[in-house]
């Protein structure tokens, strides 16, 4: 890419279109390397996204198209498209071009370079489109008919048992002080309350019962005691499964995505100046003054270039 191209429309480049734009010379390049080309998309649409950056707007209209018309019975008649203000594709390669394109002005609305096999205009005979009609699509497999999106709703409505949601508050149970008294209760475990208590107070904050219980449980000189503390901690028996998360808190900061959208807005619509000298890109803020990035420009070699440029790096990089 030489310095002028990079300076009047590097943005463009970072969509990765197949054709590029010169309001100069009226001209549509399709990149030597595209064998297969849309009229659509990588011609109309490209020329769209084109017209929106800078000042491109300024030259004149390079495409007009007709169709689109819905015709009854949910039938559209098909695109064509018209290269006017004589505007032309220039290709320079054999390539096959799909979709229907005419030119106002000319016989033809490509140009060939010298030696340039014949290019294939591959246009359909149809000029209607159809809407597809999928509600009653019914698909067979190997004998097996497939299930239609409106039967699968249907089954997944009607399939019992039925199943909700339940939201539970904070956690109601008792403390863990009322667990170590209930515990200091049980006078047969008096030679052992001191362990049980020191395993429990670790537990912060309220325990669940799965806890208290493996807390009881590694203490084996209890085991003829666990049904007494069973019976007195069964207010525990929570279903801890059933509680749902409370999501509310979930907040998306929008203030954080909007400054996001207007520092690419500014890198892609902003002033940019290629400096030969110091062989650097500049981008500028909207008072087109101050930087906001500074790229270095090498060649293929890596060496500081203006004029064969294969490498931008922001100065930021080590």
């Amino acid at each position: 890419m030489t310095a002028a191209a990079l300076a009047g429309g590097w943005d463009y480049h970072l969509f990765n279109h197949k054709t590029t734009f010169n309001g100069e010379t009226r001209t549509i390049t399709i990149a030597p390397e595209i064998t297969e080309l849309s009229v659509k998309r990588d011609v109309y649409s490209s020329w769209k996204e084109w017209l929106s950056l800078r000042d491109n707007a300024k030259y004149l209209d390079a495409i007009r198209v007709t169709g689109g018309d819905p015709i009854g019975g949910g039938e559209f008649t098909g695109d064509i498209y018209f290269l006017i203000n004589d505007w032309r594709l220039e290709i320079g390669q054999s390539c096959t071009v799909d979709g229907v394109l005419y030119s106002d002005d000319f016989p033809s609305p490509f140009v060939q370079v010298s030696g340039t096999q014949l290019v294939t205009n591959r246009v359909s005979a149809l000029v209607q489109t159809v809407a597809p009609v999928i509600e009653n699509l019914t698909v067979n497999v190997d004998g097996l008919a497939v299930p239609t999106p409106a039967e699968n709703a249907a089954a997944v409505w009607s399939h019992t048992p039925t199943r909700s949601l339940t939201n539970y508050g904070p956690y109601t149970g008792p403390s863990t002080s009322d667990i170590v008294t209930a515990i200091d209760s049980t006078s047969t475990t008096a030679s052992n309350v001191s362990s049980i208590k020191t395993t429990v107070e670790a537990i912060d904050p309220a325990p669940t019962t799965s806890a208290i219980v493996s807390a009881i449980d590694t203490t084996s000189t209890l085991a003829t005691t666990v049904n007494t503390i069973n019976t007195n901690t069964t207010q525990l028996l929570v279903d801890v499964s059933s509680i749902t998360g409370d999501t509310n808190q979930l907040q998306i900061d929008l203030a954080n995505v909007g400054a996001l959208v207007q520092a690419l807005l500014k890198l892609e619509t902003g002033r940019t100046k290629v400096d030969t000298a110091a062989k650097t890109l500049t981008v500028y803020d909207e008072d087109c003054t101050t930087p906001l990035i500074v790229f270095d420009l090498f060649n293929a070699a890596g060496a500081p270039s203006v004029t064969d440029i294969a490498e931008r790096r922001p100065q930021s990089c080590p």
